[in-house]
């Protein structure tokens, strides 16, 4: 592998990461809050006057002062007084996104508007949590799914069309819709006592860590749904591939189809597989948004959710970048894994 392609694919990741940073400090400017009553609220300071107290004008504006939010809010402004040609006013460092994005890479995103501990701090252990069970189900899927595709394309029958039929049932089923049905009928014996498959959810999180059991009907539900796309585009994949020209000549050959397919279907097919692989890894972190929810999994996901319904912008933000990472991790690792495949695609 030629480290020149991994280099200038990593380098690539640079002004995409600068660009998600200005984006959320631009839209972090227009959010319904004021950062000035954040800050306050996450020192503990009453700001509804609750006890009796209260902030005035002055507290507000001197906080304002020390979080620099009066000074301008980029490097330059155009001064469009008294001229009819727009002046360019130079601030230097002295400005809001300066500021802001030093505090980014310090990895200081404050602290949370709901119990006032680091943002980053809680981003990480839900990102943990999430982890347990998403690692698991990404594995599964890939397994369930590309031999899934495979048994699917090697012929028609019964059996073939009825697994079929049921992949594109999950495949169109809203994921809520499956997990909650899920919860309802294998995690209590309400319904019958050969059903209580799975213990009952409500993860939490004490001094000796959740019993991994919790996780197990949270990862098949999110592998299962993700793995029915997997294995339907495999299997047009593995038909499109064993049509080909170079397939009959190696039949013509009297080369075996378990050698046919295992050395050669499989190994064109590859590159289109990791193109799928990647693309469903970031839905894979999607669909922990609902799934956590659903189970109650202290997660990022459910976090994320949390986070936006009360207005926690300092662990929404932080989500978001760690969001943006995972994917573009995931896209360069698919461009490994092409030139591993195929290294002439270095030269592109």
């Amino acid at each position: 592998m030629q480290w020149s392609f991994v280099i200038r694919r990593v380098l690539q990741i640079i002004p995409l990461m600068f660009f998600v940073i200005f984006g959320l400090f631009v839209l972090s400017r227009y959010l319904p809050y004021d950062a000035a009553i954040l800050s306050l609220e996450s020192q503990g300071v009453d700001i509804h006057g609750v006890n009796g107290g209260g902030i005035t004008n002055s507290i507000l504006d001197k906080e304002r002062e020390r979080l620099g939010l009066n000074n301008p809010e980029f490097y330059c402004t155009l001064d469009f007084r008294n001229t009819f040609f727009p002046q360019l006013e130079w601030h230097g460092t002295k400005n809001q996104f300066h500021s802001w994005l030093s505090s980014v890479l310090k990895l200081d995103f404050g602290n949370s508007r709901v119990d006032g501990s680091p943002s980053l701090q809680k981003v990480l252990l839900a990102f943990t949590q999430s982890l347990r069970y998403t690692i698991p189900a990404f594995l599964l899927l890939l397994i369930l799914g590309i031999s899934g595709g495979i048994y699917l394309a090697r012929g028609n029958s019964g059996i073939r069309n009825t697994i079929e039929k049921v992949l594109m049932t999950l495949r169109i089923t809203p994921l809520f819709w499956i997990a909650t049905l899920a919860l309802l009928f294998f995690t209590t014996p309400y319904y019958s006592k050969f059903l209580h498959w799975f213990p009952t959810v409500d993860v939490y999180i004490d001094g000796s860590g959740p019993s991994y059991t919790k996780y197990l009907l949270p990862c098949i539900i999110l592998a299962l749904h993700s793995m029915a796309y997997l294995s339907i585009q495999t299997k047009n994949l593995y038909l499109q591939t064993q049509g080909k020209f170079f397939v009959t000549g190696l039949r013509s050959r009297g080369i075996s189809e378990l050698h046919i397919g295992s050395r050669h279907i499989l190994r064109n097919v590859a590159i289109s597989l990791v193109t799928l692989v990647t693309s469903i890894l970031p839905g894979v972190f999607a669909g922990s948004i609902i799934v956590e929810e659903i189970f109650n999994i202290p997660g990022i996901g459910r976090l994320f959710y949390d986070a936006v319904l009360v207005g926690d912008w300092n662990v929404v933000i932080p989500i978001l970048i760690l969001f943006t990472m995972a994917t573009s991790l995931a896209y360069l690792l698919g461009d490994l894994l092409y030139v591993k495949l195929d290294p002439r695609l270095t030269t592109i």
